[in-house]
Order: C-alpha cells, then sequence, then structure tokens
C-alpha cells in the first residue's frame, strides 16, 4: 500500500489559516503512517487521540471533528479515503442567495431543508372627506405578519404565518404542511385560504390596489381543512373541505362545514401577453353556527365605518357562493375583472346578494404583472429603485360595486371609483397613493365621502 505524503512547510511568521493547513498536513501523513501499520485498532485510537488535541486547540472545528472520527470509525474507510477527506474537505454551496429572506440550517439533515424567516408590514394613512359620515382620519398598521416556511425533504414543506396587527386580522393565517406527490399535485393540510377568487389567492402585495375591491365582503377567511392543488400547463383545478374561520369562538353544537372548488384556464399564454379565465364556488352547510353577516368599508381600512352592513342574519341553513374571474394582460397594460354572488338558503325566505368590479392598470416603465399558476405574483422591477433607477410604476383605475338588500335586510348599496398610483421600488418594498370617489352608499341616509390614502408596504 502506497499513498502520499502532503509536504510540511512551516513559515516563518505562520497565520491562523497556515497553521491549521500545517496541523491537517500532519494529521494526513500520520494517517498514511497509521494505514500501513498493521495494527489497524491501535491506529484508529491513536488518530481518534489526534482529532481531540486538535478539536481542543481549536485548529479544526467540532463538525469536522465529528466527521473525521465517524470515518475513522469505518471499517471500509482506508487510510487514502481518510488522507483524501482531510486535505479536501467537503465543499460547500458559496452561491449567494438569490433573495433577501433570512435562512438558516433546520436539524433535519435533508439537502433541501431550507427554512425561511420572511414577513411583511404595511402602513397606511387615509384623509376622509366624510360627506355627513364620521370617517375618522388616522394612521395605522395594517397588517404585521411574521412568516417560516421551508421544505422537509423534496416532498413535504410546510408554512406558518402570524398576523400581530390588533383587531380582525390578528391571528394565525397560513399554518399548513403540503405534501407534493406529483410535480403538478400537491396536498394540504392544515389553515389556507379556502380555493375562491382570483384576488383572495393572491397576498395583498401582489395586488393592484390598497384593499380589495368591495365584493370582497364574501370572502371566505382563512379556514382549517384539507385541499388539493392540480395543475397543467395552461390550466390549474383546487378543492378543499374546511371547518370554521380560523379564530372563530361558538359557544356549542355543531361547526361549519365549507367546500370550495376554484378552476382557472388560459386560452393565451405567450412571453408577453395572457388571458385568464377562471370559476370557483363555495358551498357552505351552517351546522349550528347559523347565524353571519356581510360588510365592507370602502375599500379603505384606517375607518372601521361600515357603509355596507346586513347586521346579524339569523336562521341560515345553508350557503353557496359563486365567482367568475377574467383578467387580460399584454405587455404593460392590465384589465381585470370579478363577479361574486351569495344565495343564503334560510328558515323563512333565501336571500340573494352580490357585487362586482372591473379595473385596468399600465406600468410607465418597462414592467409587467408576474402570474403563475392561476395567480398574480408580487412585481420584480426590471430597473430596481435601488440600482439607481426609478423602479417600477404602475397607474391603475377602478369600478366597483356591493348590493346588500334584499327581502328584509337592508344592508346597503356601495358604488365608488378608485384611482391608483404604485412605484414598486424594488420586489419587497412598494409605495401606493389612491384617490377614492364613493359615487352612491345607502345605509340609512345617502352618503358620498372621498377618500385620499397611502401606505408602504415592506416585505421581506
Amino acid at each position: 500500500m502506497t499513498c502520499s505524503i502532503p509536504q510540511l512547510v512551516a513559515p516563518s511568521f505562520p497565520s491562523q489559516r497556515k497553521i491549521s493547513s500545517f496541523a491537517v498536513a500532519v494529521l494526513a501523513s500520520l494517517t498514511c503512517a497509521l494505514g500501513v501499520a498493521s495494527n489497524t485498532a491501535q491506529a484508529g485510537s491513536e488518530l481518534a487521540a489526534l482529532l481531540d488535541v486538535l478539536l481542543e486547540n481549536g485548529t479544526i472545528s467540532s463538525a469536522q471533528h465529528h466527521r473525521l472520527t465517524a470515518e475513522i470509525n469505518q471499517d471500509t474507510k482506508s487510510p487514502e479515503t481518510l488522507q483524501e477527506s482531510l486535505v479536501s474537505p467537503r465543499k460547500r454551496d458559496a452561491t449567494p442567495a438569490s433573495n433577501p429572506r433570512l435562512s438558516f440550517k433546520s436539524k433535519h439533515k435533508h439537502e433541501n431543508s431550507s427554512p425561511d424567516i420572511g414577513g411583511r408590514v404595511e402602513a397606511h394613512s387615509a384623509f376622509y372627506k366624510d360627506d355627513g359620515v364620521n370617517l375618522g382620519d388616522g394612521s395605522e398598521i395594517r397588517r404585521a405578519r411574521l412568516n417560516i416556511k421551508g421544505k422537509l425533504d423534496d416532498h413535504w414543506a410546510y408554512k406558518f404565518e402570524y398576523d400581530f396587527v390588533q383587531g380582525d386580522t390578528k391571528g394565525i393565517k397560513d399554518a399548513y404542511i403540503a405534501y407534493n406527490s406529483k410535480p403538478s399535485t400537491t396536498w394540504l393540510a392544515g389553515s389556507f385560504r379556502p380555493f375562491y377568487s382570483l384576488e383572495f389567492q393572491a397576498n395583498s402585495h401582489a395586488n393592484t390596489f390598497i384593499e380589495r375591491a368591495l365584493p370582497f365582503a364574501f370572502a371566505p377567511g382563512w379556514r382549517s381543512g384539507i385541499g388539493v392543488k392540480h395543475s397543467g400547463n395552461n390550466w390549474t383545478a383546487e378543492s378543499g373541505l374546511f371547518g370554521g374561520k380560523v379564530g372563530q369562538s361558538k359557544n356549542t353544537g355543531d361547526d361549519e362545514l365549507l367546500f370550495s372548488g376554484r378552476f382557472t384556464w388560459l386560452p393565451i399564454k405567450q412571453e408577453s401577453s395572457l388571458l385568464h379565465l377562471g370559476v370557483s364556488g363555495l358551498w357552505i352547510d351552517s351546522g349550528d353556527q347559523n347565524s353571519l353577516s356581510f360588510s365592507n368599508t370602502p375599500e379603505s381600512k384606517v375607518t372601521n365605518v361600515k357603509l355596507a352592513n346586513t347586521g346579524l342574519i339569523t336562521g341560515v341553513n345553508k350557503q353557496q357562493q359563486v365567482g367568475v374571474e377574467a383578467s387580460w394582460m399584454l405587455d404593460r397594460w392590465n384589465l381585470q375583472g370579478e363577479y361574486m354572488a351569495s344565495h343564503l338558503n334560510r328558515d323563512t325566505q333565501n336571500l340573494e346578494f352580490d357585487g362586482w368590479y372591473i379595473q385596468a392598470s399600465r406600468f410607465f416603465s418597462n414592467d409587467q404583472r408576474r402570474y403563475k399558476k392561476g395567480k398574480f405574483l408580487p412585481v420584480k422591477p426590471n430597473n430596481p429603485f435601488s440600482k439607481g433607477a426609478w423602479g417600477a410604476w404602475q397607474a391603475a383605475i377602478r369600478y366597483s360595486e356591493l348590493d346588500l338588500n334584499d327581502q328584509d335586510i337592508a344592508g346597503g348599496a356601495l358604488r365608488q371609483l378608485s384611482l391608483a398610483l404604485n412605484m414598486y421600488a424594488t420586489t419587497e418594498i412598494r409605495l401606493s397613493a389612491e384617490y377614492i370617489t364613493v359615487l352612491e352608499a345607502v345605509l340609512g341616509a345617502e352618503s358620498e365621502p372621498d377618500i385620499l390614502q397611502f401606505r408602504i408596504e415592506w416585505v421581506l
């Protein structure tokens, strides 16, 4: 048996790094010498003792000590192989991360385990020309969320997100585990959004306007359940079975049971243009939780005043909702709209409520919205502000309606027009300004306030 011994040259003014290299070379030479010896058990013992000394002196790390000790103890490990692992330790991937998210190693040893810590903060200010309704100017933190997500291996993934803002948004949002059984199929269990609506599926940072449109008074909120998502080259199909809303208190009796389904299709899918069409539905059995309400502010959440509000509707046994969605994107342009309707089965008479919106947007910069598997993603500027450019600039207009009047329920009707200007400094930082004029608000007395609001969003 032969082996090569590294040349041992001690520098006159040795640095820490050179001392470490010198010590490793010594250890490699000793490994070779001991490997030639007939008594391999004694050689392994002496090597282990030397490794302990090097660890105590700080010449090698505890991780190196653990790995080398394990290799010594393997009967199939030859001295040449051990020498090679000492002189040429395993290389780590030094490629820098492509995004600024914080990441760390978990206790799981799989190479694809990659926990990331992220979050989102949205600071919002609004000024109201009340027109007889005291909406209340002010500022607030609209969302302050912290999340952790990652992979356990090639198939299993997870996410947990919590919102710290006081109010109806506080609490657990996403808290699920996902299993990818095929490249195009994902199973989910835990807390997540039911599969309904185009803008409801995307997070607020990816939507064009500061708040979702008036019809999102019908949004089902986060719920606990199980679901499955399938996708093809130009379509998605999603369905799930859920219980009550996350954090929803109940007295006694059976919880709600909700089934959701959504299908999307891209009849046009090109590099700079697409046409998205979709339909979704909810079916809800109220169980023993047979009361609910619908309400909404005028697309501004600094105020808590609901210009449309049904109040508590009792005796609801079942509920069905349908949603129709479409979005056409051509280079910098985007045209989008949704219609939603809710049908309530009651002990007395049934009820019908509905709402819709249509919006158009255009980038002044050479940018466009990003889309993937049935929903839009946050805008990624081609020339971020941090690189000396001006980021991505977008103007948008939206018209929306909500009707909560039917039978004995006088929840009011809202019609309004919104103008928006967005500046995406980077993918993570966005500044928005909006002007909203309420064209009609009928809830007891007519009111037509105007709104000027601003937001800065920061995403990690």
